[in-house]
């Protein structure tokens, strides 16, 4: 079965202009958003599950100094994040955004 995988994988992949990154070429980044305090509606869980990912990350190959972790963020804060964390990428990277929260809400 594994070998039926391998030259199916190669069949598919033949003639294909591609380029292929080999894993752990680039540095694992991460923005992690978790919003709670919301005057209108608050929730409970969003920033204690951010802040419990940002800690599982370097875990699984990210290094701490590249997950950056906003807990009950105004719309400012998560979009001056967003700007630097894209503006930051470099071609060979691997970016994880995770964010909990309203999806469409804004805290004051």
């Amino acid at each position: 079965m594994r070998t039926a995988a391998l030259i199916l994988l190669v069949a598919l992949s033949a003639g294909a202009q591609r380029t292929v990154v080999p894993a752990g070429s680039g540095r694992r980044v991460a923005l992690v958003i978790g919003n709670n305090a919301y005057p209108w509606k608050p929730l409970v869980n969003s920033a204690n599950d951010a802040r419990a990912l940002a800690a599982l990350l370097p875990q699984v190959g990210f290094d701490p100094r590249n997950v950056t972790l906003l807990v009950d963020a105004a719309l400012k804060q998560m979009q001056k994040a967003g700007r630097e964390f894209v503006a930051g990428l470099r071609p060979d990277d691997l970016a994880f955004v995770f964010y909990s929260g309203h999806g469409v809400a804004r805290i004051t």
